[in-house]
């Protein structure tokens, strides 16, 4: 059974955010993809009527910080025993640490988090190492220090593990919602789930962090379905699951024709036509130049407004 935790609440500090976009933000996380959502004990006072109990894991710093109904508690001191026994937290930093593993053997529920460099060794035998030298399936969290942390826990959820991860891999740990869609397209994991709130996630993200979403972030950057190359455009217009593993719709985006310096006339005809401009075709090739031109010159692709005055000199031939 595929588990999913996001830990994203225990990572951030929330404290001064306000509680409407808290609660939100909580709510729309469970919505995505995670099963159970990973917070501190005051996150959880703030949340109040708004947290569910049954998919609520609360990380413990103190015994008294105790959440009655909660799904389970994770705590990464080893020495603070409370019943029921939470789940505890125990940090390997490299693939060669694993045989030290027994030492935890009698600790009951385990995860591990680190394994940054998991995937140059042979990650399926690292998986078995991993079941036998516990008595019980620990969950993953790896870190994502070499950018693979949402492959690696992709591949061990695949192979019937649990895993925890962050959104947009806050505070370096494998980034949830890469590996929410990577499990979609590989194995059709909640298939109705609605990924369109993600646009909105993002904005409650940035509110609560104060951390921007880079625009080429996988899955939910504002670019990533922004095309400028000729021969994609003109492949994405014949078959858009040519270059696209999912629609820009799944995940509330839009494809979007950007024109600049290594855009052809294929392109430059679809996005003057998403403009509503009408330039006769004998004229695009010379527009194409002037493109490109002015595109190289500002190091950058050109905004809708620097596209329309171009294509304007052209059709009136200044």
């Amino acid at each position: 059974m595929i588990k999913l935790t996001d830990k994203t609440l225990t990572v951030l500090d929330t404290g001064d955010c306000p509680i409407s976009a808290l609660t939100e933000f909580y709510q729309l996380l469970l919505k995505a993809g995670a099963d159970e959502i990973e917070m501190d004990w005051k996150t959880a006072q703030r949340l109040g009527d708004a947290l569910i109990p049954e998919r609520t894991v609360i990380a413990l710093e103190h015994p008294v910080q105790l959440t009655p109904g909660c799904a389970k508690r994770v705590c990464h001191i080893t020495d603070l025993m409370v019943e029921p026994r939470p789940v505890f937290e125990i940090q390997i930093n490299d693939v060669r640490e694993i045989s030290q593993l027994a030492r935890y053997a009698g600790y009951g529920k385990l995860r591990i988090t680190g394994l940054s460099n998991l995937m140059s060794y042979d990650f399926q035998s690292v998986f078995q190492q991993l079941r036998k030298r516990l008595s019980i399936e620990p969950e993953l969290c790896p870190i994502d220090e070499f950018g693979c942390a949402a492959a690696i826990l992709t591949e061990w959820v695949m192979d019937g593990g649990s895993g925890v991860g962050t959104f947009a891999g806050i505070g370096g740990y494998a980034p949830l919602e890469e590996a929410v869609m990577a499990l979609r397209l590989a194995r059709r994991h909640k298939p109705r789930l609605d990924l369109s709130i993600l646009p909105r996630l993002c904005e409650l993200f940035t509110q609560l962090s104060g951390v921007a979403i880079p625009p080429h972030k996988a899955v939910i950057g504002s670019a990533v379905f922004d095309v400028e190359s000729g021969i994609h455009v003109e492949g994405i217009l014949k078959n858009a699951s040519n270059y696209e593993p999912f629609s820009p719709e799944l995940v509330g985006a839009r494809r979007r024709i950007v024109i600049g310096k290594h855009s052809g006339i294929a392109s430059l005809r679809c996005g003057l036509s998403a403009l509503g401009c009408d330039v006769p075709e004998a004229k695009l090739p010379f527009l194409l130049e002037e493109v490109r031109r002015e595109a190289t010159r500002l190091s950058r692709a050109l905004s809708d407004g620097e596209v329309l005055a171009l294509a304007g000199k052209a059709r009136d031939g200044t």
